[in-house]
């Protein structure tokens, strides 16, 4: 929705090809050896790899969030409406009124199963 070749600032401050900007804190990490995939399955410590797929997983996310860093070094985990300056009452109403927005198709995709019937 908001991937534009130039900077906007509708939402919340972001840069030319925010979804660009996004994926650029992934690019140097590599795929797990095996020894780290077997060394993931204990979920009580962090390995390097996950802390820098944490790491970039914040930095990605405040490309939208806090692009112009003047929300400070926290986000704010109880905001969900994260449209920063529309009110989220408008989002409900579209998706409520006008909009078919079926997320989940099936048990192949992503999202959490939802049967969807127009």
């Amino acid at each position: 929705m908001t991937d534009y070749p130039a900077p906007a600032n509708f939402l919340n401050p972001m840069p030319a090809w925010p979804v660009n900007a996004s994926c650029e804190f992934f690019v140097n990490i590599t795929k797990p050896t095996a020894e780290e995939a077997r060394v993931a399955d204990d979920a009580t410590v962090l390995t390097d790899r996950q802390k820098l797929v944490y790491t970039a997983l914040k930095e990605a996310a405040n490309v939208y969030f806090n692009y112009d860093k003047k929300a400070g070094y926290c986000m704010d985990g109880k905001d969900s409406a994260s449209t920063g300056s529309l009110a989220a009452d408008g989002w409900n109403v579209l998706q409520c009124n006008q909009l078919a927005m079926p997320n989940s198709t099936g048990s192949e995709s992503m999202f959490i199963p939802y049967t969807f019937d127009y």
